[in-house]
Order: C-alpha cells, then structure tokens, then sequence
C-alpha cells in the first residue's frame, strides 16, 4: 500500500467510525414524550394520570415514552383505571441494530428509544 491509499483508508475508516456512532444513537435526538388522548365515559368525572390531574370527562396530555403510565378517571365513589406500558420504538431497534459494534446504549439513555402502546384511552366507568 502506498502512502496515499493508507492515508485514504484511515481516513475513510475515521468516517465510517464517526458516522456509525452518531447514526447508532438516533434516539437521542427523538422526542422523549408522546401525546395520549383520555376520555371517560361520564363527562363529569376527574381524570388523572399518575394521581396527576389532568382535567374533567376528556384530556390530551404528553407522557414520558420510558415509562409505565397509570390512568384513572373518578366520579364519587366510582373510578376506572388502565395502565399505559412502553415498548422499544422502531428508532430503538435501529439503534440496537446499527450500533452493535459501537455504543447502543446511547440511545438507550433516552426515552426517545421507547413507545407508549396506546395513544388514546377509553374508561367505561362503572
């Protein structure tokens, strides 16, 4: 190999590293929350996500994707509840998969490598 070509090679692999590590972590640069539509069946009653309120008989609200979310609606001594779990988002596996030899785990650090499994929520009350 001549001087050049071992330059060039260096230099493309020097590329290739760089380009790999950025393209292995994109979930770093998605967005961390997700929109969840809520409605109960009684119009009237309270609604709260993670014994948050969140607002009366309908809500839109944003949610961290890395996490489990719990949904509750009230009225009087009646309340419906349902979970929200997460699950590795399509930029997740991306992220595991193109970044094997390099650092996965980066985009891993962020909840932008997650999913919430339902955007909207329905609780029948009783």
């Amino acid at each position: 190999m001549t001087s050049l070509q071992k330059l060039l090679f260096r230099a493309t692999a020097s590329l290739l590293a760089v380009a790999s590590s950025i393209t292995s972590s994109c979930s770093l640069m998605v967005s961390g929350k997700q929109s969840v539509s809520i409605t109960a069946s009684e119009k009237d009653a309270a609604i709260y996500v993670d014994n948050a309120y969140v607002g009366h008989g309908q809500a839109t609200t944003l949610l961290s994707k890395g996490k489990t979310h719990t949904i509750t609606a009230i009225k009087g001594n009646r309340f419906a509840s349902a979970p929200i779990n997460y699950s590795i988002s399509t930029t997740g596996i991306l992220d595991a998969a193109g970044g094997i030899l390099l650092l996965p785990a980066l985009g891993f650090l962020s909840d932008g490598a997650w999913q919430l499994d339902t955007a909207q929520v329905y609780l029948q009350m009783p």
